[in-house]
């Protein structure tokens, strides 16, 4: 299986926390903020007043550290930014002067809003990803892409065209989806996700930290960004909508407003 990689890192996803943290980052931009002490230390104190979360990262180290700075926020949040498009990867790994994105700027200017913050991530989203230098050189190799947030949420679109649920666990997109992962094959898993179900088989599999982990942090953002919603062990489609004019929260369909139909145009447009 190829790699999958997403942060961990759920309460510093949001578009509240990132629009701030972007903002944070544009005051040093062309700075050399990774090699000069007194910068980072400004820096940390704008991210903590703006974001008001504790960004400095514990003692012992954590998977996906890219830099061992002793109280520096980049030890292992660095790929908050890289990974969502905020800062330009090859700054960071070379520590060199700071380049912010042409989305993060946008971003931390004001310009993006929290719906389009959270489609752009999930339509852009992809493997191989330059942020995480094994997922780039292992996908790259493979000769392999996917955008893993759009993937699921078009395994739950079929799934509900099947089912009318739309219902998803992790094991099974471990099972059905990733072992093998291909962005057009959505129906054809939800197909065998579905006969699996009917069919009651055995789909017990030993659990890997690195998949089920990693798919799982996939369906925490789709959570976070509102596409979906924590329902026990599974994650299910989150057809709940506002109506523009009236501002009346409704289900599916209402005076022309179909959830179902944004999600299927976001992926067709984002595929």
């Amino acid at each position: 299986m190829l790699p999958l990689n997403f942060e961990a890192f759920r309460r510093y996803l949001s578009y509240d926390v990132l629009q701030q943290a972007a903002a944070s980052l544009i005051a040093f931009e062309g700075e050399e903020l990774f090699n000069n002490g007194t910068l980072m230390r400004e820096f940390t104190e704008r991210l903590y007043k703006r974001t008001g979360l504790d960004w400095m990262p514990n003692r012992t180290a954590s998977e996906g550290v890219m830099f061992n700075i002793e109280g520096s926020v980049f030890r292992n949040k660095a790929r908050v930014f890289t990974s969502l498009y905020i800062v330009d990867p090859e700054c960071l790994e070379k520590k060199e002067k700071l380049i912010i994105t042409e989305f993060g700027r946008a971003l931390g200017l004001g310009y993006v809003n929290e719906s389009q913050f959270y489609e752009f991530i999930i339509t852009r989203f992809e493997y191989p990803h330059p942020a995480y230098e094994d997922n780039w050189d292992a996908w790259t190799e493979a000769k392999k892409t996917l955008k893993p947030l759009l993937f699921i949420l078009d395994i739950l679109l079929e799934l509900h065209d099947l089912d009318d649920e739309g219902v998803i666990t992790t094991n099974e997109l471990a099972m059905f989806a990733f072992s093998n992962c291909d962005q057009t094959k959505a129906k054809e898993i939800a197909n065998s996700i579905y006969k699996s179900r009917k069919s009651k088989a055995d789909t017990t599999r030993e659990k890997s930290d690195q998949i089920d982990r990693k798919i799982s942090d996939l369906l925490g953002f789709l959570c976070i960004a509102g596409f979906c919603y924590y329902e026990a062990n599974s994650v299910c489609l989150n057809l709940m909508d506002r109506h523009k004019e009236e501002g009346t929260f409704f289900w599916g369909k209402r005076d022309g407003q179909d959830r179902k139909h944004f999600f299927k145009m976001l992926i067709k447009n984002g595929k």
